[in-house]
């Protein structure tokens, strides 16, 4: 009967460690998935802070780099996530999908003046994220839009990124610190021109 008894006593205190191995081991797993969005987030909000006025020629015509959509947004910055501040580069954010129905963050970058691009992609346990623009111009109320304009807008003075993972929704408003008016984006202000 002892035997039996220490036999029993030893596979409880088996099935109890292994249980909290488990139980550390997925707190260990929920605790990386968040220190990487934090990361991440931490490195888009920089890249974005940093954007800047460009243009470029095309066909005689001169147009703003900035584009933004509801899942891409396109412009030039002065830092970049593999490199740091070292040198402008055009960013392009596409919003993307995964076997498993989330959302994959990819991040394009090209040195201004160069045809070298580099691509990183950040896997997210989002279901959906999307940007929206603040759009403030004289003659209209100031709201958000889901679409950049590309005419003559310059650049929006805030980004808002929202996340949505099924049961929460999240958003957080990006600043943009280099913030000339729409109608400073002429060839008297002299924004960055690149090809």
């Amino acid at each position: 009967m002892a035997i039996t008894m220490l036999a029993v006593i030893v596979g409880i205190m088996g099935s109890a460690l292994s249980l909290a191995y488990q139980t550390s081991e997925k707190g260990e797993r929920k605790m990386a998935a968040l220190e990487r969005k934090r990361i991440t987030l931490s490195l888009i909000e920089s890249q974005i802070q940093s954007a800047f006025v460009s243009v470029y020629t095309e066909q005689g015509e001169t147009k703003n780099r900035f584009a933004g959509s509801k899942a891409a947004m396109t412009f030039a910055s002065n830092y970049s996530v593999r490199h740091g501040t070292k040198g402008n580069c055009l960013v392009t954010y596409r919003i993307e999908m995964d076997d498993r129905r989330k959302c994959i963050f990819r991040i394009e970058e090209q040195i201004l003046g160069t045809d070298a691009k580099q691509e990183t992609s950040v896997k997210t346990d989002y279901d959906a994220i999307r940007f929206e623009y603040y759009y403030d111009d004289v003659t209209d109320e100031a709201r958000w839009v889901n679409e950049w304009p590309t005419e003559g807008q310059g650049m929006p003075q805030k980004v808002k990124i929202h996340f949505s993972d099924g049961k929460n929704d999240k958003a957080s408003t990006v600043r943009i610190f280099a913030q000339p008016k729409a109608s400073a984006v002429s060839a008297a202000s002299k924004p960055v021109v690149t090809k």
